[in-house]
């Protein structure tokens, strides 16, 4: 402390009072000045463990992965598919996203052909269940229906059933 300077009053017996307070708040502050770097030294320690354990963790996770894709090239090979991409985890993922939008793309279409097929069976129903329309056997075309309008095709025959179907509902 003996770089320290401060005042200390002559005229007043209390000025050595407040010299030892001044002193003993001086020590407890330089006391926790070296707590506080002990602390920032461990805290320091503890980010380089940290980065050193998120580094681990992160070839951990990029090992798993890499073994994944091991593992799915090897079913897709065992059922006599083709294995996929032979290169680094990013190919492997590259290719399981493509994989993907190639799986989402025949979603939509095969969605597309359910509602087709669903208004297919839909208008069969109405046809099986209502004798408004009768087939007219014909040895050229075999089965042909006419609308109540004397039209014949399968556009005009599902507008026709729609539209009849409209009119029931």
């Amino acid at each position: 402390m003996s770089d320290m300077k401060y005042y200390i009053p002559t005229s007043s017996h209390g000025g050595m009072m407040v010299a030892a307070k001044f002193e003993d708040a001086y020590v407890k502050v330089s006391d926790h000045e070296q707590a506080v770097a002990k602390l920032t030294d461990e805290v320091h320690k503890l980010e380089r463990l940290c980065d050193a354990t998120y580094v681990q963790q992160g070839a951990d996770a990029y090992d798993y992965a890499c073994a994944l894709i091991e593992q799915l090239q090897g079913e897709r090979i065992a059922n006599g598919r083709e294995p996929g991409t032979q290169g680094s985890l990013c190919d492997g993922l590259a290719w399981a996203y493509g994989e993907l939008m190639k799986a989402e793309d025949e979603m939509t279409r095969l969605r597309a052909e359910a509602d087709s097929l669903r208004k297919d069976a839909k208008r069969y129903r109405w046809l099986r269940d209502n004798g408004d329309t009768a087939p007219i056997f014909d040895d050229t075309i075999g089965v042909t229906f006419l609308t109540p309008d004397g039209l014949d095709g399968f556009d005009v025959l599902d507008e026709a059933i729609d539209a009849a179907m409209g009119a029931d509902a």
